[in-house]
């Protein structure tokens, strides 16, 4: 009896270690986590404000795949409505409902939050190369007490692409078009690199630049950084 409860006790190991996992590739890999698939990653970002002051912030995530196209995180709810076959070359798309950030009004107890809807998309190349992109419309909270109705959209291209085996440089820059800002616009940019250390677990560093200045509208200075690097670890189980 023993046997029979060990050998089922070990075939039920080899059934979950034979699940199916997330491409080790960066390139390769889908826009929604696969089905039962557990991601949880940390970043460790040290960055300056547009006034000059530093700061160091801890970003924590977790997300979760509930089907192989649909997939919770803190923030997002996304799902994929057209898949690439067996996650090679091809059009890829989804779409996704998520918090969009916050800024502090000066002089305000209150947080302006934002929420978004976003088209995304990825286009593999070659398991070498592959671009992502994305359409997103952000709607502010209204400030009506200034008779503003504050959104934007924004549009974003990215860039995947194999220097070795297992490690990836990554490229994106996104446009904002802003309504009822100081500004009408902003730009945002970030490059960094990917090492896939196994096939569950990744390291990366990254730097990012954004000249949008919570200050010129009326916002703390710290909501959003100036400049930044960072490097982060992701566990997929």
């Amino acid at each position: 009896m023993k046997k029979l409860i060990t050998s089922i006790a070990l075939l039920s190991l080899s059934t979950v270690a034979l699940a199916e996992q997330s491409p080790r590739n960066v390139v390769e890999r889908p826009l929604t986590l696969l089905d039962s698939e557990l991601q949880v990653s940390g970043a460790l970002v040290y960055g300056e404000e547009h006034n000059g002051e530093d700061h160091w912030k801890l970003a924590p995530q977790i997300a979760y795949g509930i089907t192989n196209n649909l997939s919770v995180s803190l923030a997002e709810l996304r799902y994929r409505f057209l898949a690439r076959e067996d996650n090679k070359s091809g059009l890829e798309l989804a779409t996704s409902i998520s918090y969009a950030g916050h800024l502090d009004v000066v002089g305000d107890d209150d947080d302006l939050n934002a929420g978004q809807i976003s088209l995304l998309g990825k286009y593999v190349f070659s398991p070498r190369t592959a671009v992502t992109f994305s359409t997103s419309y952000v709607e502010w909270e209204e400030e009506k007490d200034l008779g503003l109705d504050k959104s934007e959209m924004r549009y974003s291209v990215g860039l995947q692409q194999n220097l070795s085996k297992n490690l990836t440089f990554l490229a994106s820059y996104e446009y904002r078009d802003l309504d009822d800002f100081v500004k009408s616009s902003a730009n945002s940019s970030s490059i960094g690199l990917n090492y896939a250390l196994t096939k569950t677990t990744d390291l990366g560093a990254f730097a990012a630049y954004s000249d949008f200045d919570p200050v010129e509208n009326g916002y703390a200075s710290d909501d959003m950084l100036e400049k930044a690097v960072g490097a982060y670890v992701s566990m997929r189980f």
